[in-house]
């Protein structure tokens, strides 16, 4: 991908991180030079086009490290057209501010000095070991930043650090407005690609251009009756406009959407909407914001309405969204594509305009009438995480009936019977372990001997992973293909134990194609090149449920790596499945375990108890319990006996072997 796109791929990266959490207050630096073969508008940041890309995240910052600087590099490989490799760069060699090297020091300390490079004396940079530059990027907010932030603020050195809030608006500014006037309008088709072309709401307001007589415009309007804040393009952020009106800050939602309403580009798509679910209309903006001073609607975007027909949405076909827009007047939308789909399955004498003026990406978007049986709101990648003994495994067997039949019984044993039914199709289970690897998982080589025995070949390997994706895969283009004929069903492999394995190792390249909208048919499909040389793609219909034991802390960074792919799904103990005195006694053994300072990751699920009477419960804590409670408490024998006695349990000590034996299961002292 050339690097222009991975500089558009990153702003939107950072863009869609302070739409999602507007509450982190995240600032980073634009490039501030022009240049006619760099413009702003495609090189967002600074660095070199042939080596690398530079996204400062704080001030001052430089790309050739002139002065101190605290950003992230992209490394690009010009030959390959891919960033190869993702380093946090921190450089303070300035002698002019030597007074807050100790701040930097502290920086490297709180974030491991032996992992940094040191390439010129106070010029270091660390690599991350992500191989998808997102995941680097993401780890980066969530894990270093905080440290950084942390210490800015305890040297009161937020004014210095921190890139202000309107230095970044400012500049987000110009490159719309640069952009706007950039793009070429041809008979109102704006070139603009499907993925950079942002989708706006637009709905009838008190105060704005009023609906359905918009649509027999051509443009949108809104007027201030209450205000008069003339030509908007003189404000250069909302806190200048409320401070110009004298508004209470931050305190009309209304004066931020008009400036939205401004800067939105031309080409962006309009959906014209009078509540939370309606779609009176569809167009595309055909012109910059203009100022009609003395007209009755003195703000104005020139708009082609492509579609009039109302459209009401179900509240249900698109996935997770019982609404599809906010309560805002003009506000943008990532449902835009997925708006246009259900739009279009109402009305498809629109397909062919929306198609002429690039609404829609290439390809076939008629959606036959399928039966897609049976249908689930399951995430397509769960983890279910939790201490031992709290029915993890056991539970993927209801969850896996549930998804490849889309419903599951209330008795376990019917959904264990139906489980084994389906298991080698429909179903695969597999448990991790230290020693698998990708060529077990996807596809490798395995030795062969021959009939004869006198010779050693190899045959192609083709792992569990790769078998269940190509099952649903078939099944999946078979109901495309053949609609009404062929069920499409969901398929689901069960990965016990997945963080016993090394992630990286086992799913390689394959683990970007998790992602709901990188599966084939999503928006991003992605298909890779496996290294039989046959291309791979993830099928929408494969689920992958996995379970991961929160006491083992073998892979302490695996959820960072998962974060992006999966949902996690909590299991703790559940005393209440229990009869007493198995009940009373887990509730005090996890209250005492918590009494230790011991974190949740460490409490005891209630498996362990389950169908056990009180004569039972001391064999249960001699070969189940107490070895756990010893790997917890690293072998002290005398603390998990204490433990043990404040949860109304008698252990006898063995002198010579530290063994504890359970004696009495009763009330605490």
């Amino acid at each position: 991908m050339p690097v222009a796109d991975y500089h558009r791929q990153i702003f939107d990266f950072l863009e869609d991180y302070r739409r999602t959490y507007p509450d982190k207050n995240l600032t980073y630096a634009l490039r501030q030079k022009e240049h006619a073969e760099r413009p702003r508008t495609k090189f967002f940041f600074t660095g070199d086009a042939e080596r690398y890309i530079y996204v400062g995240i704080y001030a001052p910052n430089n790309s050739n490290t002139k002065t101190r600087c605290i950003g992230l590099v992209f490394y690009y490989d010009d030959q390959r057209d891919l960033i190869k490799s993702v380093a946090l760069s921190v450089v303070y060699d300035d002698p002019a501010l030597a007074a807050d090297s100790p701040i930097y020091e502290e920086i490297l300390n709180r974030l491991g000095r032996e992992k940094f490079r040191e390439y010129f004396p106070k010029r270091v940079e660390r690599f991350y070991d992500f191989t998808d530059w997102r995941d680097c990027f993401q780890f980066f907010l969530d894990m270093d930043k905080p440290i950084i932030d942390e210490i800015i603020r305890k040297h009161g050195k937020e004014s210095t650090f921190i890139i202000p809030q309107e230095n970044l608006e400012k500049n987000l500014a110009y490159i719309r407005e640069s952009k706007a006037k950039a793009d070429v309008v041809n008979k109102g088709v704006f070139q603009t690609s499907h993925t950079s072309r942002s989708f706006w709401k637009y709905k009838p307001h008190p105060l704005a251009g009023k609906l359905p007589e918009d649509l027999q415009k051509p443009y949108i309007g809104v007027k201030f009756d209450s205000w008069n804040p003339g030509d908007l393009r003189t404000y250069s952020s909302t806190s200048e406009l409320e401070n110009h009106l004298g508004v209470e800050k931050n305190s009309s939602t209304y004066l931020k959407d008009a400036l939205k309403f401004r800067n939105a580009k031309m080409g962006d798509v309009i959906f014209a909407s009078n509540d939370l679910n309606s779609v009176l209309g569809v167009g595309i903006i055909t012109g910059p914001y203009e100022f009609k001073e003395g007209d009755t609607v003195q703000h104005i975007r020139s708009v082609e309405w492509l579609a009039e027909q109302p459209w009401k949405y179900d509240g249900e076909s698109i996935k997770d969204r019982s609404n599809l827009f906010s309560t805002h007047w003009f506000v943008s939308t990532t449902l835009g594509p997925q708006i246009l789909r259900e739009y279009l399955k109402a009305y498809p004498q629109y397909l062919p305009v929306f198609r002429e003026r690039g609404l829609l990406e290439e390809g076939p978007l008629e959606e036959p009438q399928m039966n897609l049986t049976p249908t689930t709101n399951y995430p397509k990648n769960i983890i279910l995480y939790g201490p031992p003994g709290t029915g993890k495994t056991y539970g993927t067997i209801d969850l896996a009936v549930d998804i490849a039949d889309g419903r599951k019984s209330e008795n376990h044993q019917d959904n264990k019977a139906r489980f084994n039914t389906l298991l080698g199709d429909q179903i695969e289970f597999i448990t991790f372990h230290q020693n698998y690897t990708y060529e077990d998982f996807v596809m490798g080589i395995k030795p062969d001997l021959d009939d004869t025995g006198t010779g050693l070949r190899f045959r192609r390997h083709e792992g569990v992973f790769y078998r269940i994706a190509k099952r649903a895969q078939q099944n999946y283009e078979a109901g495309w293909q053949q609609p009404g004929a062929a069920s499409i069903k969901n398929f689901v492999l069960i990965i016990d134990e997945i963080n016993r394995a090394n992630m990286s190792r086992v799913f390689g390249e394959l683990i970007t194609l998790l992602e709901d909208d990188k599966r084939l048919g999503a928006e991003n499909e992605l298909r890779l090149t496996l290294p039989s040389g046959e291309p791979f793609a993830v099928p929408p219909n494969l689920y992958l449920i996995g379970t991961m034991n929160t006491a083992d802390k073998s892979l302490a960074l695996l959820d960072i790596a998962l974060r992006r792919r999966f949902e996690f799904i909590y299991q703790k103990p559940e005393p209440g499945v229990l009869d007493e005195p198995a009940r009373g006694v887990l509730e005090r053994l996890n209250q005492a375990i918590r009494a230790h300072h011991k974190p949740a990751d460490f409490l005891i699920g209630h498996a362990y108890f389950i169908n056990k009477p009180a004569g039972q419960l001391p064999h249960v804590f001699n070969n189940r319990v107490i070895p756990l409670l010893m790997e917890y408490f690293n072998g002290r024998a005398d603390e998990v006996r204490t433990l043990l006695k404040e949860a109304g349990i008698d252990a006898e000590k063995d002198s010579i072997t530290d063994q504890l034996t359970v004696s009495h299961v009763g009330e605490p002292d």
